[in-house]
This record gives C-alpha cells, structure tokens and sequence, in this order.
C-alpha cells in the first residue's frame, strides 16, 4: 500500500502549514494582520485551486496533476521559513493553498484505479486512506510546535517540508492508473 505510505507522509505538513501560518508571521516580526491575511488568501485559494486543479486533472490525468502540485506545495513549503515581508508571507501562503486542494485528487485516483471493484471494497479504501493520514495529522502539528519550542520555527517547516517532499518524491513512483487494473486483474484471475 504505497498510497498510504505516501499520505502518511504528506500529512504532516499538510495541515500545519495552515495551523502555523499566523505563527510564521510573528515569527518574522510582522503585524498579526499579516499572518490574518495570509491565512484568509489560503481560504479562497483552496476554493479557486479546487476548480483550476480539477479542470487540469481532467486534462492531463489525476496522478500527474498530484505530482505537479505537491511539488509546487512542497517548494512553497521550502520557502515559507524565509518569507521576511507580509507579502511574499500571503504569496507562498497563496501558491501553497491553491495547489493544496489537489490532495483531494488522491480519492478520484482510488476511484479510477479500483473502479472495477464493488462499491463496499472502494468505501473500504476510502476509509483506510483516511485512517492511515489520521497518525500525521495529528502527529505533525505536535512535532511542529515541540521543534518550535525547542530549536526554531525554521527547523520545524523543513522538517514538515521534508516530509511532505518524501511523500512528493514517493508518489513519483506510483503506476499509472491503467498499469494498476492490469495488476490487479492478474491478481485476482
């Protein structure tokens, strides 16, 4: 189950991104307004992105339009540590938030991939892939705040970025959707 393996790790940056973005603006000795605004972009980017990104994953396919935005997320994620002015803060914040909404992708491509199964097998995988991303959902925003305490807030968004980049770099290697029935149906015949 390389997908679960995948939302494992990119759930721990995954939601902190939008639990410390008010964080981050203290961080950088700017006004709360700032980290307020930032966190207002994220909302209506989300709901833009989540059109935009369907549209294109209609296009060019679901998986490599994953890929493409959780790079774009991830490098988002990278930069967020250095952002020193309120508003490159709002345009990481705005870049991460509109590519964001492609994680809901994850649940067409189950459905694409195990379509040919029964409706109780799919609502299974669905309910598995939402109990695998529970342990870092939770997880990351402890770990976060503990490294913020403890060492730095830049500490903390590399370790969230980097693991966010695993699960990026592991979803490089998933089949694509067809080669998958393939698999299955030799599997199972």
């Amino acid at each position: 189950m390389m997908n679960c393996g995948i939302i494992i790790a990119a759930c721990f940056g995954y939601d902190t991104f939008f639990l410390f973005l008010p964080l981050s603006a203290d961080e950088a000795n700017l006004p709360s307004e700032m980290g307020s605004l930032a966190l207002s972009l994220t909302g209506i980017l989300l709901l833009v992105g989540y059109i935009v990104i369907g549209l294109l994953s209609d296009a060019i396919g679901h998986v490599r339009t994953l890929q493409l935005a959780m790079f774009a997320c991830t490098a988002a994620m990278f930069k967020w540590p250095f952002c020193t002015s309120g508003w490159s803060l709002c345009l990481v914040a705005s870049v991460y938030s509109f590519f964001a909404g492609a994680f809901s992708l994850q649940f067409s491509i189950i459905s694409e991939v195990y379509e040919a199964t029964s409706k109780d097998s799919l609502m299974t995988l669905f309910a598995l892939f939402q109990v695998t991303s529970l342990p870092s959902t939770v997880l990351g925003p402890i770990i976060a705040g503990f490294l913020i305490d403890r060492v730095s807030f830049i500490v903390a968004a590399f370790f969230l970025g980097t693991t966010f980049l695993i699960g990026t770099l592991a979803l490089l290697f998933i089949p694509k959707p067809e080669d998958q029935i393939d698999m299955i149906i030799i599997k199972y015949s």
